[in-house]
């Protein structure tokens, strides 16, 4: 027996097909990897505690700025968020060298206008970025325009992690 002929079937096979139609496009988009309810989240594992979530979308950039405890000069790096939602670092300025920074004889870099050392970033992308942050050092994350400072919770060293996490995609 066919249902086709029947008023209140029919009507509710419109109602469907327009919900479908309405959400479809919304879909889309999060199929396509162009989500832009992904989140970066900086955690302290050891803490097993969230310090802060901030919305962003494939090719937001985001800066973490430290004061290096050798040369006691800032430091800052930038990082792009990808397609894939790795982290991708793009480069770092810093004043005076030490321990640690990005430097080669084949690096690429460039010398800014105020004197700071720009060196380009030619590495894979990955998952998460684990640092250690404290008072001493007085490490701030920079996401869509809003500085956070990442050391105001810390009484002493902390190690943090930073990742992308996509929209209903739990991470360990």
């Amino acid at each position: 027996m066919s249902n086709r002929g029947v008023p209140g079937v029919r009507a509710g096979v419109w109602v469907l097909a327009a919900i479908a139609a309405l959400l479809l496009p919304s879909a889309l988009p999060a199929a396509a990897g162009r989500n832009a309810s992904w989140t970066l989240v900086v955690s302290a594992p050891h803490q097993d505690a969230v310090r802060y979530r901030a919305a962003v979308s494939p090719g937001d950039v985001f800066s973490l700025t430290y004061v290096h405890s050798v040369s006691r000069s800032e430091v800052s790096g930038s990082f792009r968020v990808t397609a894939d939602a790795l982290i991708e670092p793009v480069d770092t300025v810093f004043r005076s060298f030490g321990p640690g920074l990005p430097w080669t004889p084949d690096a690429d870099y460039r010398r800014l206008d105020d004197g700071s050392m720009l060196v380009r970033h030619h590495e894979p992308a990955r998952s998460e970025i684990r640092v250690w942050v404290s008072p001493l050092t007085r490490d701030r994350l920079t996401v869509n325009g809003t500085e956070i400072d990442l050391s105001a919770e810390s009484e002493r060293a902390t190690l943090i992690e930073i990742m992308i996490q996509k929209q209903g995609v739990a991470h360990p």
